[in-house]
């Protein structure tokens, strides 16, 4: 079971990840080129792999397999990269219609998949 501290740390990378180190230039153009989104999907897979191997190695998630911090990080980039593929796509669309109200929703609904996949993945991973 995720304690509050891991779903607090999760979060923390998350935001880290896919809005503070994610540049302006990935912003516009991920959803135009795939080499961008994977170097996107590359680096916030990264941000959550480094903090989660530190945490796994110390003990904090108990005895695991060597390679659960990668299973979860490699969860992370294909699922971050399909969902990113389809709505950065959608939200292009509707912020150059206008459509204000439905980029929002749209965006919330793309971190409610982020979110459901990171929480799910990671309690699979880690506690099985």
């Amino acid at each position: 079971m995720i304690n509050v501290i891991v779903i607090y740390f999760i979060l923390i990378l998350h935001w880290l990840a896919d809005f503070v180190l994610q540049t302006k230039w990935q912003q516009k153009n991920k959803s135009k080129s795939f080499k961008v989104l994977l170097a996107h999907t590359a680096i916030y897979s990264l941000i959550l792999y480094v903090p989660m191997q530190i945490l796994q190695e110390v003990g904090y998630f108990g005895a695991q397999y060597w390679y659960a911090s990668l299973l979860f990080a490699l969860i992370q980039f294909v699922t971050h990269t399909v969902i990113d593929a389809i709505t950065s796509r959608i939200n292009t669309i509707l912020w150059n219609n206008k459509q204000v109200h439905e980029f929002f929703v749209s965006v919330g609904f793309d971190q409610f998949l982020h979110l459901c996949i990171l929480f799910g993945s990671f309690n699979l991973v880690y506690y099985g």
